[in-house]
C-alpha cells in the first residue's frame, strides 16, 4: 500500500542516497491520494538518485526534488539526478513547471506523453533547463535529445 511505502521511506528519507523503484504495483487508496514518493521526497536530504520506473511517481517528484547543498563542503559527490520512465500521470505541461523549480541537477523522462508535445513545448523545455543548468535527457520513442550545459 501507498501509506506502507510512505511511513518506510519517511523513516529511512535522512540516510536515503539511492532509490529506485520498478514497475511496482503501489495501491493508493483513492485517486486523490499522493503518491508516496511525491510526498517523501522534499524530505530525503541525502538523496543523490531516484530512478522511478512505472506509476508510481508524478511531475511533483521532480519538483520537490531538492537535494540540498552544503556550502563550504569538500565532498565531491556525483550530480543529482532523478530519472522517471512510463508515468501515466507525467505529461510536457507538468514537466515544464517542474523544471522551473526542480533542485536535481539531472533530470532524465522517458514516456508515451513526452511524444505528444509540440515543438515550441519542446524547446520551451530545453529553454527552461538550459536557463537553470540542468542536464535535461527527454527520450521519446524516436526523439533522444540531451540538454548539457556548461557547468
Amino acid at each position: 500500500m501507498n501509506s506502507d511505502l510512505l511511513t518506510l521511506l519517511l523513516a529511512v528519507s535522512p540516510t536515503l542516497t539511492f532509490l529506485e523503484i520498478s514497475y511496482c504495483k503501489i495501491e493508493r487508496s483513492n485517486t486523490y491520494e499522493e503518491h508516496a514518493i511525491d510526498a517523501a521526497v522534499s524530505r530525503m536530504v541525502k538523496l543523490n538518485r531516484l530512478r522511478l520506473t512505472g506509476d508510481c511517481s508524478t511531475a511533483l517528484s521532480i519538483a520537490r526534488g531538492a537535494p540540498r547543498q552544503y556550502p563550504g563542503s569538500r565532498i565531491t559527490a556525483p550530480l543529482p539526478s532523478i530519472s522517471i520512465c512510463e508515468a501515466p500521470a507525467l505529461d510536457c505541461q507538468s514537466l515544464r513547471k517542474a523544471l522551473e523549480t526542480t533542485g536535481w541537477a539531472s533530470v532524465t523522462v522517458q514516456g508515451d506523453a513526452m511524444k505528444t508535445a509540440g515543438d515550441s513545448l519542446r524547446q520551451e523545455l530545453r529553454d527552461i533547463a538550459l536557463a537553470r543548468g540542468i542536464v535535461l535527457i527527454r527520450r521519446d520513442g524516436d526523439l533522444h535529445t540531451n540538454v548539457n550545459p556548461t557547468r
